[in-house]
């Protein structure tokens, strides 16, 4: 009885000592300035700094893409997450160009897009293939792969940015709207090309004003298109206003309407639209963004643009 006394005497006071620990413990961290329920509940100061910027890497583009990057890291100081997005048989081949290149020391996450959500909403164009891959469609699903940002930036392979692409970020986005593009217009260079080759950079240029639904629009044909290569989203409005599901119901009327180009219809009709509130404006980022080969168009008023012609898809 007297060890068995002596056992639950030592028990009891390792017990006693176990709690005082505990106690201990909690009342340090109550009383030091990073409380670690403070942490939990308020988003780390790494995330809030991050600017996010997504950006597509096709098999037969990375070279394009990586340009792209560099462009961007070499010219700013902030931040940057870049999310690279690819499809499932390119993945572990954009980690190795990032990887075995200067570009190893950017942040930067691999998402794959997976192109069956597409199904049934593209039509098959044997003229112009190239502008129905699955990538080109990232941009409408930009809340699925992102989930973690507020505002983010989404670039197209072919930019390469000459400035602060913080600037570009800070890009003001007024109440209820989604989105913020580029305006195609005021570009010389672009419009000096358009001459040259019959091509426009007006909503002429892209939608088939003959169908009577892309009349009823109420879009006037000399109406200035913008780019949708280069844009700044908020995803709280853009879930919010589901306008993803917007741009779905648009690729599919594409395929009954055979327009050239669903993305303005979608995003025009959006932009007049108060239940949408797309935005449309010029970015700012004036003479520091090119597009040297790709598509026929530029954010802001670049005045030094040279560019291939090639429609938009």
């Amino acid at each position: 009885m007297a060890l068995l006394r002596k056992i639950n005497q030592v028990l009891l006071l390792l017990l006693i000592l176990t709690l005082c620990g505990i106690l201990y413990k909690k009342g340090r961290k109550g009383a030091g300035p990073g409380h670690q329920a403070d942490e939990v509940s308020e988003p780390p100061e790494d995330l809030e700094d991050e600017i996010p910027v997504v950006i597509c890497a096709a098999a037969g583009r990375l070279g394009a893409t990586m340009a792209a990057i560099n462009s961007i890291y070499s010219n700013t100081d902030a931040n940057i997450m870049f999310y690279v997005v690819g499809l499932r048989n390119t993945l572990s081949r954009i980690r190795k160009w990032i990887e075995h290149s200067k570009l190893r020391e950017i942040n930067f996450k691999i998402v794959e897009f997976n192109p069956t959500v597409l199904e049934g909403k593209i039509r098959p164009d044997s003229s112009r293939p190239e502008l129905l891959q699955p990538l080109n469609f990232v941009r409408f699903y930009l809340p699925l792969l992102i989930h973690q940002h507020e505002k983010v930036i989404y670039l197209d392979d072919d930019v390469i940015v000459q400035g602060d692409i913080q600037e570009l970020y800070d890009t003001t986005l007024a109440l209820g709207h989604a989105a913020a593009f580029s305006d195609d217009c005021d570009l010389p260079a672009a419009q000096d090309v358009s001459r040259l080759v019959g091509l426009q950079n007006t909503y002429m240029g892209y939608l088939d004003y003959r169908k009577k639904t892309i009349k009823d629009l109420g879009i006037s044909p000399s109406t200035c298109s913008f780019s949708p290569g280069v844009m700044v989203a908020n995803m709280t409005e853009w879930k919010q206003q589901r306008i993803t599901r917007q741009l779905e119901k648009w690729m599919q009327r594409n395929m009954e309407l055979e327009s050239r180009c669903q993305v303005f219809g979608a995003f025009s009709a959006g932009s007049e639209a108060a239940a949408l509130g797309w935005e449309t404006q010029t970015l700012a980022l004036p003479q520091r963004a090119r597009r040297p080969v790709g598509e026929l168009v530029c954010p802001g008023p670049c005045r030094d643009i040279q560019t291939q012609p090639q429609q938009m898809m």
